[in-house]
């Protein structure tokens, strides 16, 4: 019986060629997005894990009206040590920024030396 189901499977992909192809190829593009969905949700699952005791690693977040989704993790060095010395659950604590600071030399010439 299954033998039978098979042989009218292919005799109807057979048939309708077309349809059989772009149904086939669209399968096999959703399953590709599928493998690249968990991919990337592994990639970001893991986050961090090669770092020892990973599962005590929190990041703070607070409002900011400069980042795109209304919030930022930068934090100065003043609130990383409010909030060791306010929750004892916090053994460690960093301040996390980012800045751009242009520099400039005013007389290279002088900063080469010669010898």
């Amino acid at each position: 019986m299954f033998i039978h189901y098979l042989k009218i499977v292919f005799r109807n992909m057979w048939k309708y060629k077309m349809q059989s192809g772009i149904s086939i190829v669209g399968l096999a593009m959703g399953f590709l997005c599928f493998a690249l969905a968990m991919l990337w949700i592994r990639y970001e699952m893991s986050y961090d894990k090669f770092h020892r005791d990973a599962e005590r690693i929190y990041v703070v977040y607070h409002p900011s009206t400069f980042g795109s989704s209304g919030f930022t993790r930068a934090i100065n060095f003043r609130t990383a040590a409010l909030l060791k010395e306010t929750f004892p659950e916090i053994s460690e604590a960093a301040a996390v920024g980012w800045q751009v600071y242009k520099t400039s030399i005013e007389n290279p010439a002088e900063v080469v030396k010669k010898e």
